[in-house]
């Protein structure tokens, strides 16, 4: 896996994921930048998405912009946009 610069949220995100700290990583990506959470999302492995998922319904998860991570999941596992976007992901500045 070749990993580029990120940010702190995304060396959060990063090492929650490879320790299993879920609640950790929702907050984290909550934390990014539109494209910053699409390449996250596609830098890890797709049975640790998976897992992220289904982690989905936890209070820690609820508490972020959850509609936000799972259409940019859901973008990455389907390599194409799903027919609706989320209004959370229109006119965010990811400069």
């Amino acid at each position: 896996m070749v990993l580029t610069q990120v940010t702190v949220a995304g060396m959060d995100f990063l090492t929650s994921v490879y320790s299993g700290s879920w609640p950790i990583a929702f907050q984290a990506l909550d934390q990014t930048s539109n494209y910053e959470l699409f390449r996250l999302l596609d830098q890890i492995h797709r049975d640790d998405l998976a897992t992220l998922l289904t982690n989905a319904a936890t209070p820690a998860a609820r508490s972020t912009n959850l509609e936000r991570i799972l259409y940019a999941a859901e973008t990455v596992l389907k390599r194409r946009s799903p027919a609706t976007v989320p209004s959370t992901m229109l006119g965010s500045s990811d400069a």
